[in-house]
């Protein structure tokens, strides 16, 4: 009984600690980072979209996601993902760092879902080696905008021991791979040979460039 009542003490404390948490930072939001900071958010920004597309190419074949792997070319990996890919687009809507990983928990366990309805029957479940590749994939298919910025209000505004939480800190601790795996991947990490790789990052960011100068082009007519 007593046990019971420490717990219930123990979460109505969290939940406290979260709505004071929360309500400075949504009302203050504007003001959290310097013009300095903003500036860095926005250069850091444009080169993170830049990044991205040049990576369009990559898929589950170069991060050996098995479970997505099975259901190609049937099922692409965008459609395999797609709830926690819509979720993971949502992240950076959210101003309180609460919501912010709750947004992250939520893309958490539907990547663990797809995960588990992609692996074939009878082969047990996927490996949680599984789990930041795909990761990987679900961001980069659903690169949401201003996501730096969010991940930065988390981890300067989030009440340290809330991070580390077991669940909490597995998530977020691979998001944060996962970014840093996009932003600096190379050939070796994804079983490519280094002159396809530069090939396809070209390729890619071509593309990028053709699609700007086609919405320029129609804007301007």
């Amino acid at each position: 009984s007593s046990s019971s009542s420490f717990s219930s003490s123990s979460s109505s404390w969290d939940g406290l600690r979260d709505h004071l948490e929360k309500f400075p930072v949504i009302k203050l939001h504007r003001y959290l980072f310097t013009e300095a900071e903003i500036q860095t958010l926005r250069d850091q920004e444009a080169s993170w979209q830049a990044r991205l597309h040049s990576l369009a190419f990559l898929g589950p074949e170069h991060l050996e996601v098995r479970s997505l792997l099975s259901s190609l070319p049937s099922i692409s990996t965008s459609t395999s993902l797609a709830p926690a890919i819509a979720e993971f687009g949502l992240v950076s809507s959210y101003k309180a760092p609460v919501d912010i990983m709750s947004c992250l928990l939520r893309c958490s366990h539907l990547l663990s879902q797809a995960l588990i309805a992609a692996h074939p029957p009878g082969t047990g479940l996927p490996g949680a080696d599984e789990f930041l590749p795909a990761m990987i994939l679900m961001i980069k298919e659903s690169n949401p905008p201003g996501l730096r910025k969010a991940l930065d209000v988390v981890q300067f505004y989030r009440y340290p021991p809330r991070l580390q939480v077991s669940e909490t800190a597995y998530v977020f601790t691979n998001v944060l791979s996962a970014v840093q795996f996009l932003e600096t991947a190379k050939a070796s990490q994804l079983n490519m040979m280094p002159e396809v790789f530069e090939r396809s990052l070209a390729a890619c960011s071509r593309s990028m460039e053709r699609g700007r100068e086609g919405v320029f082009v129609t804007g301007g007519g």
